[in-house]
């Protein structure tokens, strides 16, 4: 505990959250009773489990769904919507973004971002040098990447602390320790 009596970790809550939050892909259907296998596209996946609620968007069309069931493994989660009950309507679901309203989400440790205050961010180098926005956030399991698109081409930067250096969300600026060779994949 800090002299406050607050815990030392501080969270935040983000800033110009949009009405709606993307948290995850629906990836394909998992079995023959309707569950989805998820992405998530979130730092701890453990929050799917807190939800009442999803709403999965495909092509701008955006649905509530109840969620009944939850389960984590390494790579993915499995999840089990009411109103998705066999395998048919689960594949019409195939490649949809799995959305959650603002009000539902969490606060975030320090260091932690959600996927929509990156996107669109300016990267720079530590010495100042402008080398392009953030278009997309690939997760991986070892770490997310940082899709930049830089002068007509795309560059992909880990989102580890010993390569981006500052990250300012009130300013929207991603500055990076521009290792040899990494601006060159």
């Amino acid at each position: 505990m800090g002299p406050d009596g607050n815990s030392l970790t501080h969270v935040r809550m983000p800033a110009n959250v949009p009405e709606f939050v993307v948290i995850g892909k629906v990836l394909r259907p998992h079995g023959v009773r309707g569950e989805l296998r998820l992405m998530p596209l979130t730092e701890n996946p453990e929050r799917f489990r807190r939800l009442t609620t999803v709403f999965l968007n495909r092509d701008g069309g955006r649905r509530p769904f109840p969620i009944t069931g939850v389960k984590l493994s390494p790579t993915a989660v499995l999840i089990s919507l009411q109103g998705i009950a066999t395998r048919t309507e689960a594949e019409n679901w195939q490649g949809s973004l799995v959305e959650i309203e603002a009000k539902d989400i969490q606060p975030l440790a320090e260091g932690e971002l959600y996927y929509f205050e990156v996107i669109g961010m300016a990267v720079e180098s530590e010495s100042g040098q402008k080398l392009g926005t953030v278009t997309d956030v690939l997760s991986y399991p070892a770490q997310d990447l940082y899709v930049v698109e830089s002068a007509g081409r795309e560059i992909l930067i880990p989102a580890v602390p010993a390569i981006v250096q500052r990250v300012d969300t009130e300013q929207r600026l991603m500055v990076i320790h521009a290792l040899e060779g990494l601006l060159d994949l």
